[in-house]
């Protein structure tokens, strides 16, 4: 064979196995297999079909939408080793990619195909620097609704935050598993049944209620380690409370506590403020300390409540696009206004603070918010298999699959970020309060400030915490 033939080949050879999908010492065998063949490929039953397709919008959604610009190249080799640990994968296309996807489906069985799709898409989020990412069943939604109404759940009660590359406990709630096992916000988690701790992620995935088994967390509190133990239990959580508080004959305050934003709480907010100042209360006290967030809309008619018309609430901003919100009324309360929040206070309670303090509408009290500014978009995927369970449209047999399909898996992930009427961000920075307030399960004392003393007493009978 010529020389220069022999060098052309080799060099050949060396660019295949280079730029292989997968490599691991030699070329790993590869032919495109590209989405349209696997959709045409008569063994492929419509639900397959549909599930399959179903993957590739979701695929498609999470790179055009996500918020952080992401290298899909790179991005698609992080998921592949995400999803096949033991195999060493290079950056690859999409069309690569999906065809990786294609072939391992038509080799599993009907729940290998639904563990392999779910999987993927978890894998796809995990990917993306975006601790906000999730992939959940309806029964995961279900939890999340009954926290919602305020129904019993079970649980932990514990709220967590990242700062500087550690997990905190952002805010526990009242009467909970959490409170009872001696934890305490602030406190810096370590490990969790015995694995060290260093994302929310994680963090959140071993903290899964599971059965009545105990679930030991140790955490370092003042330069010193403690390890507690536990137990999920019965919570009931009470999205929204009001009540009138007679401190003496000429001092009544009003008292709004919300732990969740939901719809329907605006005109409740309206409803509740206006007895107030009916009754001639001299305050207008609203606990925010814990509120995981909630409704955006629902936040946004509760600020207007207070500030002039065309009062810059929020911008929100998308990789692609950014757009103004405004309130669109004349203030309808009043009373001088004191939100109390803490480490726990987040998102759509973090947009009403912000809206509020920078328009001086409010007075805050407490100490530093969460910093959860970034907003997720969710898409629903419907479950057409009789146990409601495995991933969309994906069905045990032709019999079993419908089109009208009640329950609804959610995709949902980062897809913008709210900027605070005075130009700053919320995300990772939080928001300052005017009076910094000291405590840990509850505030017991705060520093000089115009309702200084009104707020300590409340603080002292445990009315706040």
């Amino acid at each position: 064979m010529d020389k220069k033939l022999r060098y052309f080949l080799i060099f050949t050879l060396f660019l295949v196995c280079s730029y292989s999908p997968v490599f691991e010492g030699k070329a790993a065998s590869y032919s495109p297999y590209p989405a349209q063949n696997f959709l045409q490929n008569s063994g492929s039953g419509t639900s397959l079909r549909k599930a399959y397709q179903s993957f590739v919008y979701m695929t498609d959604q999470i790179y055009n939408r996500s918020l952080f610009r992401i290298h899909k190249p790179i991005w698609l080799q992080k998921s592949l080793k995400i999803l096949f640990p033991t195999q060493v994968f290079k950056p690859v296309t999409m069309n690569q990619y999906l065809s990786i996807i294609a072939r391992h489906l038509e080799t599993k069985s009907i729940s290998g195909k639904n563990y392999f799709l779910t999987k993927a898409i978890r894998s796809l989020l995990s990917a993306l620097p975006d601790p906000y990412s999730s992939f959940s069943s309806p029964e995961q939604l279900r939890k999340e609704q009954q926290h919602e109404k305020g129904d019993t759940f079970k649980g932990f009660g514990i709220e967590l935050r990242k700062q500087h590359g550690k997990v905190f406990i952002a805010d526990l709630l009242s009467h909970s598993p959490s409170i009872k096992s001696g934890l305490l916000p602030g406190d810096h988690v370590l490990s969790i049944q015995g694995k060290k701790i260093t994302g929310l992620r994680k963090a959140w995935r071993l903290l899964t209620p599971r059965g009545h088994h105990e679930i030991p967390i140790v955490i370092s509190r003042n330069g010193t380690q403690k390890k507690f133990f536990l137990i999920p239990g019965k919570i009931h959580l009470i999205p929204f409370e009001a009540k009138q508080i007679d401190l003496s004959s000429h001092e009544k305050i009003g008292y709004i506590r919300m732990t969740l934003i939901v719809p329907g709480d605006g005109r409740k907010f309206l409803k509740t403020a206006r007895k107030f100042e009916i009754n001639r209360d001299n305050l207008l006290v609203l606990n925010l300390t814990g509120a995981v967030g909630g409704d955006l809309k629902t936040a946004e008619k509760i600020a207007d409540l207070f500030l002039p018309s065309k009062s810059l609430l929020f911008t929100e901003k998308s990789r692609s696009s950014s757009f103004s919100e405004y309130s669109k009324t004349e203030p309808r309360i009043t009373l001088p206004l004191v939100i109390v929040v803490n480490g726990g206070t987040a998102s759509a309670a973090e947009l009403l603070t912000a809206a509020l303090k920078d328009h001086h509408a409010a007075y805050l009290y407490g100490s530093r918010t969460l910093g959860k500014g970034y907003i997720q978009s969710s898409w629903h995927f419907p479950v057409c298999s009789s146990n409601n369970k495995g991933f969309p449209f994906l069905a045990e047999s032709a019999s079993e699959f419908s089109w009208d399909c009640p329950n609804n898996w959610v995709l949902q992930f980062t897809t913008a970020e709210f900027i605070r009427p005075s130009g700053k961000r919320i995300e990772g920075t939080g928001i300052a309060p005017n009076v910094l307030c000291r405590g840990v399960s509850y505030f017991t004392s705060c520093s000089e400030g115009k309702f200084t003393p009104v707020l300590e007493r409340l603080f002292q009978n445990h009315v706040v915490h």
